[in-house]
């Protein structure tokens, strides 16, 4: 695979009002590199049940830019390197939903060519359950708010979130522990030749 990083990503928000918050976290071999994130104005109100669970209401968003104001960043990000979510099909959804496809961007599950499409997807879920088949749960929090790990997502987080978002179902924060559990508990190279195993030709209808 010629990626040099990954872009680990996670949105909070829904299809019938859109993302509403987006965290990026780009990681190296040599760890995490950068950190982005911001609330995005909703395209329709966000519902009380949600709010409670992310805590954004669409009164805090006002004034600020829809998540389509990012098209040219997350096209940056897509041809710097591979995208990475944990259960990815929720963000591989939200993204095609705002904007259908970039342009041609590299192929990371191919080397050498190039496709117009958000993925291939590199997914901390299924990477969990195919290393680890003995958890009953594979949730992201079972994997990183527990122990050790949790600590050290506080400690991140802390560096990088917003105070007000260094928090579990904040966008950053998960993209943050997500980044530090395939970093810390799977490592790097382990991740990279996994993904390059279910890129392979006969996996690739998994590859979103």
């Amino acid at each position: 695979m010629g990626a040099d990083c990954l872009h680990v990503i996670d949105f909070e928000g829904h299809p019938r009002y859109g993302v509403v918050e987006y965290g990026v976290v780009t990681l190296t071999a040599a760890g995490i590199r950068d950190c982005q994130t911001r609330l995005c104005a909703p395209v329709g109100d966000i519902p009380p049940a949600d709010s409670r669970i992310h805590g954004i209401t669409t009164q805090q968003t006002m004034g600020r830019a829809p998540f389509d104001a990012e098209y040219e960043g997350f096209v940056a990000l897509r041809r710097t390197g591979l995208f990475c979510a944990h259960n990815a099909i929720v963000e591989s959804n939200l993204l095609r939903a705002t904007w259908a496809c970039p342009p041609f961007c590299p192929d990371w599950a191919r080397e050498g060519e190039a496709i117009a499409d958000w993925g291939p997807w590199l997914d901390t879920l299924k990477l969990s359950r195919d290393l680890f088949p003995e958890k009953e749960c594979h949730a992201l929090g079972e994997l990183s708010y527990d122990g050790v790990l949790a600590q050290r997502v506080k400690v991140v987080a802390a560096e990088h979130c917003p105070p007000d978002r260094a928090r579990p179902h904040a966008a950053l924060y998960d993209a943050i522990a997500t980044a530090l559990w395939l970093y810390e508990v799977v490592g790097w190279q382990t991740a990279l030749d996994w993904f390059a195993a279910r890129a392979a030709p006969q996996a690739q209808a998994e590859l979103f």
